[in-house]
């Protein structure tokens, strides 16, 4: 799994299932597997959302819609994750196209707050916008998962 859930607990040089998530200095580190690349709209993965980095380049002037997966497939990823742990992943449009916007749909047992769309990054009318988005995904209790916009 490419995602570490940190305690907040955990100092300097401390480890998580063998890898180190704090150095000496107190700097997070965290394992970043390949991104989840996707082109058009789909349901993610629970691996997807937990490697950190998801890519959409949609493609054929359309906006792309990423479903989250239902949060009974996501504990079964999580097993060991108790209420108000969280991770963090980030999408970015790598799309040009002012048509071809991202946005993150709700998935069975999730809340969702904030903006999620991506805009498409264009040499146009939205070229002002920002293209990427960093979520958080929260464990609020059980079978439910509150999804956040941070930026």
């Amino acid at each position: 799994m490419g995602r570490i859930l940190i305690k907040p607990e955990l100092k300097g040089g401390a480890t998580v299932n063998n890898r180190e998530v704090f150095n000496a200095e107190g700097q997070a580190r965290v394992y970043q597997g390949t991104p989840a690349a996707k082109t058009t709209s789909a349901t993610l993965t629970a691996a997807e959302l937990l490697a950190g980095i998801i890519t959409v380049a949609q493609g054929a002037a359309g906006a792309s819609v990423l479903t989250l997966p239902t949060v009974a497939i996501l504990e079964v990823a999580l097993p060991e994750v108790a209420t108000d742990y969280a991770f963090d992943f980030t999408l970015i449009n790598t799309s040009t196209v002012d048509a071809e916007d991202a946005s993150i749909a709700i998935g069975t047992g999730w809340t969702l707050v904030g903006s999620m769309n991506a805009p498409a990054f264009s040499t146009s009318s939205n070229a002002s916008l920002n293209s990427s988005a960093r979520f958080r995904a929260r464990k609020t209790g059980t079978g439910a998962w509150t999804l956040y916009r941070m930026n």
